[in-house]
């Protein structure tokens, strides 16, 4: 995923560990980047069980953004 205030790449391999940690009880955690809190939190799961995530700036409700991947469908246009 990409950090929702510098749009620098957050690996999955950072997300994993901080979800290993006592930290991430509260869905909190910092962009390795420049240091802005995000929120992580469930918003359902997919067909295979797998959960699907929405983050937000801690304190921005407005920039949510939600990420669910398909394979082999291309993005909504947001028409």
């Amino acid at each position: 995923m990409k950090c929702l205030k510098c749009a620098g790449e957050i690996a999955d391999s950072y997300l994993v560990e901080w979800a290993a940690s006592s930290e991430s009880r509260y869905g909190v955690f910092k962009c390795p980047h420049c240091n802005a809190s995000h929120l992580r939190r469930a918003s359902g799961a997919t067909r295979e069980g797998r959960p699907v995530y929405e983050f937000r700036l801690w304190g921005h409700p407005a920039s949510t953004h939600r990420i669910l991947k398909f394979e082999g469908v291309p993005k909504p246009t947001g028409t």
